[in-house]
């Protein structure tokens, strides 16, 4: 029997080299794996532990925003900000504050309010309602061409296009205020087209057709002919006949003047019975002279 190993020999040889070794590795790095065991399971719990905390504050602050819109005070509103900074309900906060204080007629208040939402919320849902809010105060303030950059940043970071639709018509009415007709009829156009079934979309009509009225089709005013020159009527031929003249209208007779009535003679007045004078006193006789 020969001494010399076999192939097979060898295999089973380095099989069990192996296997020592990984059996040694994992003898020296066995408080290392229980230690990153340990992590893992800890970090799981941490992240559900975690996504617990964050729904249920969502909950919580959901249900304070819900609370404080219901009785429409701006007190509750800040105190909802102030407890679940960086929330949506917190946002959404801010944005109803913003619209209580524009109802209230404070302009400059609700727009620093929206501009405090832009730079605390750059990522929420509702960004298009804060460009919609202040662009519709920079357009009752006058300010035209911001309004119409607002506008425009509506359409452009709206996700939920809620506000696409009157949007494009407030561009429209600027337009038109601005003497661009065709660009205020595509703008209502296209709220129609782009947005079926949207609730605007009879404002939008209705805009059109006061435009077509506002702004009639503009004709250019022909140029008269030439007078014609006089022309002499030509003598009658001898088959022509001659044109009846026209008989005039008889003038209507006047009326016979009614005969005169002599008024009736006033009455003579009737005679009074004369009144007996006065007695006249009897002259007294003078005393004859002495003889």
């Amino acid at each position: 029997m020969s001494d010399t190993p076999t192939s097979t020999d060898l295999e089973t040889a380095m099989h069990a080299s192996h296997s020592q070794s990984a059996v040694s590795s994992l003898e020296k790095n066995r408080k290392t794996l229980l230690i990153c065991a340990l992590l893992a399971v800890v970090a799981i719990g941490a992240f559900i532990v975690y996504t617990q905390i964050q729904e249920q504050q969502r909950k919580e602050a959901a249900a304070a925003f819900s609370a404080a819109v219901s009785t429409g005070e701006i007190e509750k509103l800040d105190q909802v900000a102030v407890d679940f900074p960086g929330t949506v309900p917190a946002g959404n906060a801010i944005l109803s504050k913003a619209e209580i204080l524009l109802n209230r007629n404070k302009a400059d208040d609700a727009a620093k309010t929206v501009e405090t939402f832009l730079s605390n919320h750059p990522e929420h849902s509702q960004v298009g309602q804060a460009h919609f809010i202040l662009a519709s105060i920079a357009q009752k303030s006058g300010e035209l061409t911001e309004a119409a950059e607002r506008y425009q940043l509506v359409l452009e970071q709206d996700a939920t296009e809620a506000y696409h639709p009157l949007s494009l018509i407030r561009l429209g009415d600027l337009a038109a205020a601005g003497g661009d007709p065709q660009k205020a009829k595509e703008n209502y156009n296209q709220s129609i087209q782009q947005y079926p079934g949207n609730q605007f979309i009879s404002l939008a009509e209705n805009r059109m057709r006061l435009l077509d009225i506002d702004t009639p089709p503009v004709v250019e005013k022909p140029t008269p002919p030439p007078a014609p020159a006089e022309e002499k009527s030509p003598a009658p031929t001898a088959g022509e006949k001659k044109a009846a003249p026209k008989p005039q209208a008889k003038a209507d007779p006047k009326p016979a003047a009614k005969p005169r009535v002599d008024p009736k003679p006033a009455a003579k007045p009737k005679p009074q019975p004369e009144k007996n004078p006065a007695p006249q006193p009897k002259p007294t006789p003078k005393p004859k002279p002495a003889e």
